[in-house]
């Protein structure tokens, strides 16, 4: 699927981008294949990701529910999460998976913690990648 497709929490660059908030809070990952990043919200800021090279499963959890996930898929994609989103990506490729995070406050001096951890138990779903790769299917 290609990054223009707008839809929470998908946008594309750089109309969802406020250039006051690009450098407060930025870093470069990198994900080996199989390995699950986050499992965490931000309570008072917004983040970015910029996936710009390899493959991977975004999951999140909406305020009302049920844990979602879309495949991105070598397309630079920026999603944008808003404040309280527990989210999480998984490297579903063969090789690395590189993007860019920032975070940027929605309201300043906030007492709150930047980042909190968030359970999406999401141990099912590494659980059948692994049975796939195993089988040759990934």
């Amino acid at each position: 699927m290609r990054g223009d497709l707008r839809i929470f929490p998908f946008k594309t660059w750089p109309e969802s981008l406020p250039p006051e908030e690009i450098c407060t809070s930025c870093h470069l990952i990198s994900i080996e294949p199989g390995h699950l990043r986050g499992q965490h919200q931000h309570p008072g800021k917004t983040e970015w990701l910029l996936l710009f090279h390899g493959k991977g499963l975004f999951f999140w959890r909406p305020k009302d529910g049920q844990v979602q996930q879309r495949l991105l898929n070598g397309f630079p994609t920026l999603v944008v999460i808003p404040p309280g989103i527990p989210h999480a990506l998984r490297n579903d490729g063969s090789g690395h998976l590189y993007l860019l995070a920032w975070r940027a406050a929605v309201q300043a001096g906030r007492d709150e913690p930047d980042t909190i951890p968030e359970d999406l138990k999401l141990w099912q779903t590494l659980l059948i990648w692994l049975f796939h790769l195993k089988a040759g299917l990934v």
